[in-house]
């Protein structure tokens, strides 16, 4: 965990765990990055794993996710760079809400699935 600048404590919470004791060998689990980690530290989750009342970056980059509006915000800190419309997902596959730091970019990617 502290070789990727997290904690267990985080990674078990992230990944809703109770215990470090749930993870086995081959098991693939979400290390939080430092940012992300540091931003749900103190946030007391609710069901699912969605915290209980909203976490909005002020700085940095991130998105914010409308779903009412099917649009997507991205946003460096308190400033709208750019907005978009999106195609959420169905009730079997939903679309994940709220808002989320961009702590890594991938120049290209296939979306497949």
């Amino acid at each position: 965990a502290a070789a990727y600048g997290s904690s267990v404590r985080q990674i078990l919470k992230v990944n809703e765990f109770d215990s470090a004791n749930q993870v086995k060998p081959g098991m693939r689990i979400v290390v939080p990055p430092p940012s992300f980690a540091e931003l749900f530290a103190n946030v007391p989750m609710g069901e699912n794993g969605v915290p209980e009342y909203p976490v909005v970056p002020t700085e940095g980059k991130w998105i914010s996710v409308d779903l009412n509006h099917q649009r997507t915000y991205a946003w460096e800190g308190n400033k709208l760079i750019k907005k978009f419309a999106i195609s959420s997902g169905k009730s079997r596959t939903p679309t994940v809400t709220g808002d989320f730091r961009i702590w890594a970019k991938i120049p290209s990617q296939t979306m497949e699935g």
